[in-house]
């Protein structure tokens, strides 16, 4: 996956390791402060079709084609929480991530 600040063109890499419907936890060298709104986006997915797994990455569709192989996500959240994980060279921070819902 890659995030970058809200409303900022720079992306950076990062790691999901626990998504669910309300939100997201994710690992990156970055320390990300509370209340900071990010924006999330999936690099590709991996789908299984009988037994054999392909790796479908984030492309245009033809709209015309009736069928969508492609998992495509772009989501807005807060940080809510962000911890250190690891010290040295490669540091790490894990990161909790509350998705934002559009008010209407």
């Amino acid at each position: 996956m890659t995030y970058s600040l809200f409303n900022k063109t720079e992306q950076r890499e990062a790691i999901a390791r626990n998504v669910s419907r309300s939100g997201i936890y994710f690992e990156t060298s970055r320390l990300l402060s509370p209340g900071l709104v990010i924006v999330i986006r999936n690099k590709g997915a991996m789908i299984s079709e009988g037994t054999e797994q392909t790796r479908y990455f984030i492309h245009p569709t033809d709209a015309n084609s009736g069928t969508c192989k492609e998992w495509k996500t772009q989501v807005v959240g807060e940080v809510k929480r962000c911890e250190k994980l690891e010290e040295g060279p490669k540091r790490l921070y894990g990161v909790a991530v509350q998705y934002v819902s559009p008010s209407v």
